[in-house]
């Protein structure tokens, strides 16, 4: 694990992300200003569009931007649609179509410009559900939580992938899969591991989205 742990404390990770960066910057900014103006009719008010959530990440809490896709009076509530699927009756049709492919992540391009996320590591998660992910394997979340406090948060991942199209699927094999995958990451990190993983996600989520589409749309 050393090997990936020095390129993840590395100046390499942080010229990759400078990269990258720069390369998507112009094209992300103008879906994600297409997408905001979409999601308002949805919303309500532009202002509304774009809000925050606490994360825990390597640094300690942190602040991250999303596109709201559900109405603020109705986003306190819990998923409204099938178990583990990718459709929730809280949000429209932009709202749902924007989950799909994860187009609500696009403000986060700004986290990984500030430097307190990375392109591809751990994802960052809200505090309350770490406890789900100690529960399900108490030593392995040691292990994973040691490791990730030293290396960079990302915006995409091992886990995040194998997870595509079940992002509510919280079972304990999953936690630990998730756990197992990001530990795999940490100790055989390199900018031709995280190019790949950047290669396959957009990739991966096309997919995933057409196919959660194809089943919304099939009869019950």
């Amino acid at each position: 694990m050393a090997k990936g742990l020095d390129y993840l404390q590395g100046s390499d990770k942080e010229r990759l992300d400078d990269l990258v960066l720069a390369v998507v910057v112009l094209p992300a900014v103008a879906i994600g200003g297409l997408t905001a103006i979409a999601l308002q009719r949805e919303i309500g008010s532009l202002k509304d569009v774009i809000f925050t959530q606490q994360r825990v990440a390597s640094g300690g809490i942190i602040t991250i931007p999303k596109l709201r896709t559900i109405r603020r009076a109705l986003s306190e509530g819990a998923p409204v649609g099938k178990p583990n699927s990718t459709f929730d009756a809280r949000a429209g049709v932009m709202g749902n179509f924007v989950r799909r492919y994860g187009l609500d992540e696009i403000p986060q391009l700004l986290s990984v410009a500030t430097g307190s996320m990375s392109f591809v590591g751990p994802r960052p998660l809200p505090e309350p559900h770490l406890e789900r992910y100690e529960a399900a394997d108490p030593a392995l979340f040691r292990e994973w939580d040691d490791v990730c406090a030293l290396i960079p948060s990302g915006l995409c991942g091992l886990s995040q992938i194998m997870r595509r199209g079940r992002p509510e699927d919280s079972s304990p094999d999953i936690l630990k899969r998730s756990m197992e995958l990001d530990l795999e990451y940490a100790g055989s990190a390199s900018v031709a591991t995280d190019l790949k993983i950047l290669a396959q996600t957009p990739v991966d989520l096309i997919v995933a989205g057409h196919r959660a589409a194809v089943a919304m749309a099939a009869p019950n």
